[in-house]
């Protein structure tokens, strides 16, 4: 009995993680969506809300966005997405993978809102950017991503795609 609670003691030892530092992020942003599917290149709108490993390559995000397509419709995004890439001097690059829900927009309170009788479709994205700290709690982000709507609308001869370029700027805490 006691080889086995001292086996025990080391093996939780060894395998209890390394205590990690991480920081949490808070980003605003602005930027373009550009689509086949779309006239021109509308304007979109971020906010981000994540964790990133100060020593280490892994982050997540939550991520929301709107796009405004036309005068009379947008889009909605809401978005887990997992974060991988090195924190390099004062610069991050990161690749993106996430998924989430997508929603068409007719009027400015359907944007808060994921339920009720707006049909939400499931929502695969990825991409890349990177992050510049041009402080230690302030900094700016370019990211770029392939929005991609899984469900494929009936009679609809493709599935709904646009690619999202955005700038933010975060507050690191």
């Amino acid at each position: 009995m006691k080889r086995l609670v001292v086996a025990c003691a080391c093996l939780v030892t060894v395998l209890w993680p390394a205590q990690a530092s991480a920081s949490w992020f808070l980003g605003l942003g602005a930027g373009v969506v550009k689509s086949d599917s779309l006239e021109g290149t509308p304007a979109t709108y971020t906010g981000q809300l994540g964790k990133v490993a100060d020593e280490g390559i892994m982050g997540f995000e939550l991520d929301f966005g709107y796009a405004n397509q036309t005068d009379a419709i947008g889009t909605r995004t809401f978005e887990a997405s997992l974060l991988v890439g090195p924190k390099v001097g004062r610069f991050r690059p990161y690749g993106s993978v996430g998924g989430g829900i997508i929603g068409a927009v007719t009027r400015f309170t359907d944007i808060f809102r994921v339920s009720g009788t707006r049909p939400n479709d499931p929502l695969a994205s990825f991409g890349g950017g990177v992050f510049v700290d041009l402080s230690s709690k302030f900094g700016v982000r370019f990211d770029v991503r392939q929005m991609v709507d899984t469900k494929k609308p009936a009679g609809a001869s493709s599935r709904f795609q646009f690619t999202r370029v955005t700038a933010n700027v975060h507050l690191t805490f």
